[in-house]
């Protein structure tokens, strides 16, 4: 079981067993909320160290800022690299107390370190920041050779580890120019650089599962994630990608119907449960569901066995005043109330004078139960009211401590600008845009925004927010639909808008504004296959917001299966089948989802229905075209990695799938499986001995096989090279494992003509830059024209000369006036290349001046 600090009650895990694998970030539970002195940046570090057995300096304190002996970084990296320290060889240093000798003589065995003179390991000697760039770049076997430092303090000695931690992003240095290469590590960043290290090219995995209380469960990943792959656009946790096992009589938590929200770096996930967490569970990430930012699938996660228990009291937080005349209580975690009314029921108000004050309708309850507004608008400004809670408790039955809670509030006026109307647009027949200075605030009762009046009538409509009315993210962007009104030219007058401090739109504002009928058809923007709870769609995003339109027939396809046979078919265009979809959570469905629910892993080529896709135009909506797009169906749940193809068992000898072409400035690469597109034709992810040599890339015939084209002139010489290929994915999303292996490159510099001159009156000498292949010179393909005074020549004779790298051209007749100009033309259909084999053809074209 991994250590926890005493302090640390609010959420006992544990597990059955405790294994982690060297190199990888293992399941751990939250820990460094125990410690007082473990700042956010240090949690996460923190966090991994701890559930590899790591202890603080003491129950509360971890020691983040103190000085780190080269002893504890020892025990440290010995226990997280998870080495067998029982029965490592005695390493002989009699500087190393016996009880922590196990863990230098692993550490010593494993090659990782060595001491600092014969018999001595300087034991309690201060850590470095270069002996640590060391340590850790031996432990996981970290290099950085091709890599150019920008630190002038690290010398020749330390260099290759420094190297390595900054090629890997492990460091950045403490300065720009500036490592800080002599100085002493403190316990908290030699944590962070541990941490970094084993998180260099790990895959997409789950970091930790920790329960924040009763009610919420967080699941950290190593990577930043896609959010539509955990949540829906409503708010639920996406079916199927998160399970809790209850065990042994725990309460039942459906994580299908639980809400979710994802931290800003994308790396955090907290599932509010639709029950609550009480008893044992394993919790399971489903495989290739969860998708990192980058495209890739997190591996499939299953827990130990953990004991999810709250023992902790929830505790008010604080008191904070958001805007004017409202003050907003925070806990340390959701209370057990169904409604305002329960916090009402709990609460208890009094003046400066001691009198009770009525808290009847003053109640705001936030949707996540950590929080509640308390209206105090009608408060007398600037005097001390007395607030006391009594009796709440969380959802594990804990009472709020202390109970009763008494804590002062007061009506300050913060804010007493008016909000201003900054634009006023008409977007199209029946919508109308409204940018404000600041948020705009929902008035009670009823959802009302404002109003607007047309052509002065007298009498404004309400501005309804969910009726005729959408707010944007930035709570300033007001969007007003009335088919009816916004229509041709009108007057619009707006007016009875607040900013959430209550202050109000200091005067109607009016605006001439001609509406016009929205004429364009929704268009096609992109499409992509998506895996969403357990089942495969294909989401066709458009540029505006659409509806379906389930009746304009069938979608047909046409499909190339795994024997390479084209097959049809189509998808039933119902309901169930075919339906808009929001993918961003929006609330304003932009695209189409398509089920492709028994289709058959191939290449297919869907065709789209003419109005298909309808948008929101009124009085007449406008309908898509008829659209045909192609994609790749991999098969559901495919974690096997795409690899190159070889019929060699020996990779030392080469790959059979990776060809270079006789033409010398292509490779090829044939993989066994359809690739994605964004990583197999990223030229970043092949390189020839570290360097970026290809232009471009494009798939050859299929899906699994890639051209490369090289930059022009980028093999120098011709010889074996070390050739890499890695972060290719298939289009499940696996990455292949990195590949590096030794490819003939041929020299593909490509000849050019350096000069022209009339060495006769009926001979040119033209010369190259470097030696070039004589037959081809030499043969009946005409290769240069011969211009005197415009008029072409006839070449009677070409001779070519390997010592001075020139061909002679004799042409007829001879050069009667050297007054008129001679020019040489370079053939487009020429076939000159130089002497290697199979040979570079000649860069120069077009015409070429003579000089005499």
């Amino acid at each position: 079981m991994a250590y926890q600090p005493k302090s640390y009650r609010k959420f006992v895990a544990t597990t059955a067993t405790a294994a982690m694998v060297a190199s990888a970030v293992a399941p751990v539970v939250s820990a460094a909320a125990g410690f007082t002195d473990v700042a956010s940046q240090y949690k996460d570090a923190v966090d991994f160290l701890v559930s590899a057995g790591v202890k603080g300096k003491s129950e509360t304190k971890f020691g983040v800022y103190d000085e780190i002996t080269r002893l504890d970084a020892a025990v440290i990296l010995a226990k997280v690299l998870k080495l067998d320290v029982d029965n490592a060889k005695d390493a002989g240093f009699t500087d190393v107390p016996k009880d922590r000798a196990k863990y230098v003589n692993a550490l010593v065995e494993a090659g990782v370190l060595n001491g600092k003179a014969a018999g001595k390991f300087g034991a309690y000697d201060k850590l470095t920041r270069a002996e640590m760039a060391k340590i850790i770049a031996n432990a996981y076997k970290l290099k950085g050779d091709d890599v150019t430092l920008p630190f002038t303090d690290v010398n020749d000695t330390w260099a290759p580890y420094v190297k390595a931690l900054y090629k890997n992003g492990i460091t950045k240095g403490k300065s720009e120019t500036k490592f800080g290469a002599n100085d002493n590590i403190t316990r908290g960043d030699f944590a962070v650089f541990v941490y970094r290290a084993a998180n260099v090219d790990v895959a997409p995995q789950v970091v930790s599962v920790s329960a924040i209380n009763a009610k919420e469960v967080q699941i950290k990943f190593n990577k930043p994630i896609k959010k539509d792959t955990v949540i829906e656009s409503n708010g639920s946790l996406v079916d199927g990608v998160v399970t809790f096992n209850a065990l042994d009589g725990a309460t039942a938590v459906d994580g299908n119907t639980s809400t979710a929200v994802l931290s800003e770096d994308g790396k955090t996930l907290t599932i509010t449960a639709n029950t609550t967490f009480n008893g044992k569970y394993v919790v399971t990430v489903a495989a290739d569901s969860v998708q990192t930012t980058d495209g890739k699938f997190v591996e499939k996660y299953t827990s130990e066995v953990l004991t999810f228990k709250d023992e902790v009291r929830p505790t008010l937080l604080g008191v904070s005043y958001p805007v004017n005349g409202v003050a907003t209580f925070t806990f340390s975690e959701p209370l057990n109330v169904t409604n305002a009314a329960d916090i009402e029921a709990a609460l208890e108000i009094r003046d400066a004078n001691g009198n009770v004050v009525s808290d009847t309708g003053l109640v705001t309850l936030a949707s996540d139960k950590k929080s509640f507004d308390l209206d105090i608008s009608s408060f007398t400004v600037d005097k001390n009211y007395t607030v006391t809670l009594a009796g709440l408790s969380d959802f594990a039955g804990n009472l709020i401590t202390p109970n009763p809670i008494s804590t002062t509030v007061v009506n300050k006026i913060l804010d007493n600008v008016a909000p201003t109307v900054e634009k006023v647009e008409a977007v199209k027949t029946g919508v109308l845009k409204v940018t404000l200075s600041e948020k705009v605030k929902v008035q009670q009762p009823g959802n009302v925004l404002g109003t607007y009046d047309v052509n002065n009538s007298g009498t404004p409509t309400n501005i309804v927010l969910g009726t005729n009315a959408t707010l944007d993210s930035t709570g300033k962007v007001i969007t007003i639909t009335d088919a009816t009104n916004f229509t041709g030219i009108k007057t619009i007058t707006l007016n009875g808008f607040k900013d959430l401090s209550g202050n109000t739109l200091a005067s109607p504002v009016s605006k001439l504004l001609e509406f016009k009928a929205d004429t364009t058809k929704p268009a096609y923007v992109s499409h992509e296959i998506k895996q969403i709870s357990g089942a495969q769609y294909l989401i066709v995003k458009y540029n505006e917001e659409i509806s379906v339109d389930n009746s304009v027939g069938d979608l047909s396809y046409t499909y190339v299966d795994s024997n390479q046979v084209t097959r049809s078919g189509s998808i039933t265009n119902d309901a169930t089948n075919v339906v808009a979809y929001d993918t961003d959570g929006d609330s304003v469905n932009d695209a189409i989802k398509i089920s492709l629910a028994g289709l058959n892993p191939g290449n297919y080529t869907l065709s789209l229905p003419a109005g298909l896709a309808v948008d929101t135009a009124t009085p007449t909506a406008n309908t898509s075209d008829a659209k045909s797009i192609s994609f790749t169906l991999g098969t559901l749940n495919d974690t096997g990695k795409p690899f190159i193809v070889d019929d060699d068992s020996n990779p030392d000898n080469g790959y059979s799938g990776i060809t270079v072409q006789s033409s010398e400035d292509y490779v090829t690469v044939v993989f066994n499986e359809n690739l994605s597109a964004a990583t197999a034709l990223n030229v970043a992810n092949y390189t020839v001995e570290g360097q970026q040599v290809f232009e471009s890339a494009i798939f050859d015939g299929n899906q699994y096989t890639v051209k490369l084209k090289l930059k022009p002139n980028v093999i120098t010489v011709t010889g074996l090279r070390n050739f890499t290929i890695q972060n290719v994915t298939d289009v499940a999303g696996n990455v292949m494992n990195p590949v590096t292996t030794k490819v003939l490159f041929k020299e593909n510099v490509k000849p050019v003509v350096t000069g022209a001159s009339l060495i006769a009156a009926d001979t040119i000498k033209v010369t190259f830059s470097e030696d070039m292949l004589e037959a081809n010179l030499e043969d009946t393909t005409p290769d240069f024209k011969v211009l005197v005074d415009g008029v072409e020549k006839s070449v009677s004779n070409l001779a070519y000369d390997a010592t001075t790298k020139s061909l002679n051209i004799t042409f007829t007749p001879a050069v009667s006036d050297l007054s008129k100009p001679i020019s040489l033309e370079v053939l487009s259909g020429n076939n000159v290349v130089d002497a290697t084999t199979p040979g570079n053809k000649l860069a120069t074209t077009g015409t070429i001046v003579v000089s005499k």
